[in-house]
């Protein structure tokens, strides 16, 4: 349990956002919410890239984070989460139900923005703190573009 393993947990998240957010796209292929839901995976993935350069700049670091065991497991909760909506939609759970779909989306993207601020940012090194700060900003972004905000 290291802040490298946190940042490994973050990218993973990150990644798992995107294959909900892609598994979303196909779904409503045709719709314009399917362009929207395959650019904000494209998103996603460009969050991942930059927790891996940061996890790349901070790998020796051991302070960048208090509380290392906590936010481990707050990020597998959330990994869990994108790993349930994305086996929901590839099952069919939303066929025909974009609205459905944008809202239960948009209740992670809050939920992850929640993560970045009250658990990545609090009580970490001061530049990671900012850059998840920063994260949070985006997820909330994201959320609006999904049509809750």
């Amino acid at each position: 349990m290291t802040s490298y393993g946190v940042l490994e947990k973050a990218e993973q998240v990150e990644r798992a956002a995107a294959l909900a957010y892609r598994a979303g796209a196909t779904a409503l292929q045709g719709l314009p919410q399917g362009a929207l839901l395959l650019r904000l995976a494209e998103e996603e993935d460009q969050h991942a890239t930059r927790v891996r350069l940061l996890a790349a700049r901070y790998r020796h670091d051991a302070r960048l984070f208090q509380n290392v065991h906590f936010k481990l497991v707050m990020l597998d909760a959330e990994l869990a989460r994108w790993g349930e909506v994305r086996q929901e939609i590839e099952a069919g759970r939303y066929a025909g139900d974009a609205p459905g779909l944008l809202a239960r989306l948009a209740a992670l993207e809050e939920q992850s923005a929640q993560s970045h601020a009250q658990v990545l940012a609090a009580a970490a090194d001061p530049v990671v703190a900012e850059f998840f700060l920063k994260l949070a900003e985006q997820d909330r972004a994201h959320r609006e573009l999904l049509g809750v905000g």
